[in-house]
């Protein structure tokens, strides 16, 4: 939605569209690429303000796409005068043509990810709620869906093992 107002035009967020509270980068799988090279794809788990909570993948480089889509947007917003100040966007390390995609690679992406998406999403509600932002932790066709198990487990004392601690299954 928008509205003009003194030649200016505002965008909007409907009080009825959900916005991003929170993500957590919850781990990383090896996504087979064409050719000898691989890259990793981010499991991203999205807490949205109406109560949601979906999971996502993607990858580093569509981060910064998403990096590179929040500077473009609010930098012309403030060049524009439609905000008062520039948006803070957090900083990424960015790819580097001569490193090589590894496990420990990842490990470091991960960490740097769950920092950036931190100070993104808890810096300004404007930018949780923007549409960039939205769309990027929007849930795609090609996002995992986590399972959820219907079958309920019933105790026998053929299969009770006193010993198993496992904290997975309520008994």
């Amino acid at each position: 939605m928008s509205f003009i107002s003194n030649d200016k035009k505002y965008e909007a967020v409907s009080s009825t569209n959900a916005s991003v509270v929170y993500a957590t980068v919850s781990g990383f799988a090896e996504k087979k690429a064409k050719y000898w090279f691989s890259d990793y794809v981010f499991v991203i788990e999205v807490y949205w303000t109406n109560k949601q909570t979906t999971y996502i993948k993607r990858s580093y480089g569509d981060v910064m796409n998403l990096y590179g889509d929040l500077k473009d947007h609010f930098s012309n917003k403030y060049e524009k005068g439609l905000i008062k100040t520039p948006a803070f966007i957090p900083k990424l390390e960015g790819k580097s043509f001569l490193q090589k995609n590894s496990v420990g690679l990842a490990e470091h992406r991960e960490i740097e990810l769950q920092s950036f998406f931190k100070q993104l999403l808890e810096s300004n509600p404007l930018i949780s709620s923007n549409k960039v932002v939205v769309d990027f932790f929007t849930r795609r066709k090609t996002d995992p869906v986590p399972c959820e198990t219907s079958q309920q487990f019933e105790d026998t004392e053929d299969d009770f093992d006193e010993d198993n601690d496992d904290i997975l299954f309520d008994r």
